[in-house]
């Protein structure tokens, strides 16, 4: 994955999309486009395919040349993501400059590691989300449940939450670490200090449901969207509709490669499928995400 940085150019939104909108007409590599931020990426399975990244590289200098924008290679980036022990490594270049390697990259609000873990976005958020909660202590002085937990559900949780279905971890440390942030809330909230409170009745008295709750029911939606097409993402090739589903599956479940791998079993598409199947037959089969998350919900 390559993290590529414009300069910064001043004009509208609009007009600048429309003005790069044809610079992956000539590439081979994959590219998104999210304003000025733009990355390539595609699969190095050998020395042929990091060649032919670099000349897309190459392409992208030419690209820049004829409607002169202009790269900065000092913010581009080189992500490579595997598990293998002796990866395929390659000089890349822009404007002759070698670009960095890094271990991880920040991209659109979420911090991807090269092993796949997000351990590391985790610990940013909710090192972010627990400043905020402090932010948020210091200046709400009154004790009124209703402000304490209005402030919390606007400014706290949604650090917590952003593109959850995404990186929803499934080790107990980061679980327990995302938890924590909302159980000092609670204790906020509550107004209840002592050791000996339970913050599990501070949480039911609140109804506030766990964060891990709130996350598998992201992850159910967002697959509900791409099942009926509602959002522009690939169903992975290998999940397919299963013709003969056993009794405890519903009548849209879909077959599971089997894999040895945890970072694979517990990757969106195969923890999620899981869980689907599970569902009724009521809740798969309605078109609407707002039916379908009231179906769901505990």
């Amino acid at each position: 994955m390559l993290h590529l940085g414009f300069h910064k150019v001043q004009c509208s939104g609009r007009l600048f999309l429309h003005y790069i909108n044809d610079i992956a007409q000539s590439l081979t590599s994959t590219v998104w486009l999210f304003a000025d931020d733009t990355m390539i990426y595609m699969a190095i399975k050998n020395d042929q395919d990091a060649k032919t990244l670099q000349n897309d590289l190459n392409l992208l200098c030419e690209w820049e040349s004829k409607w002169m924008m202009e790269f900065r290679p000092d913010k581009c980036e080189i992500l490579s993501i595997t598990k293998k022990k002796h990866p395929i490594t390659y000089p890349y270049q822009l404007h002759g400059q070698h670009l960095k390697h890094c271990n991880y990259a920040k991209y659109l609000g979420i911090n991807i590691s090269k092993d796949m873990r997000w351990t590391r976005h985790i610990d940013t958020i909710t090192a972010k989300a627990n400043s905020k909660l402090g932010f948020v202590k210091r200046n709400i002085n009154i004790n009124n449940r209703a402000v304490k937990a209005q402030a919390y559900k606007s400014l706290v949780r949604p650090v917590l939450e952003y593109s959850q279905a995404v990186w929803d971890p499934y080790t107990a440390s980061d679980t327990q670490q995302l938890e924590s942030v909302q159980l000092r809330a609670a204790r906020f909230t509550m107004n209840r200090y002592r050791k000996t409170s339970s913050v599990g009745a501070m949480l039911a008295e609140l109804n506030w449901e766990s964060l891990a709750s709130r996350r598998h029911t992201a992850r159910l939606v967002l697959f509900h969207k791409i099942h009926y097409g509602l959002v522009a993402v690939n169903m992975s090739l290998e999940l397919k509709c299963n013709s003969r589903p056993t009794r405890t599956e519903n009548s849209l479940a879909y077959h599971i490669p089997a894999s040895s791998v945890d970072y694979q079993k517990n990757s969106f598409f195969y923890r999620t499928v899981r869980d689907w199947n599970c569902l009724p037959d009521e809740a798969v089969h309605t078109s609407t995400p707002e039916h379908f998350r009231d179906c769901i919900l505990p």
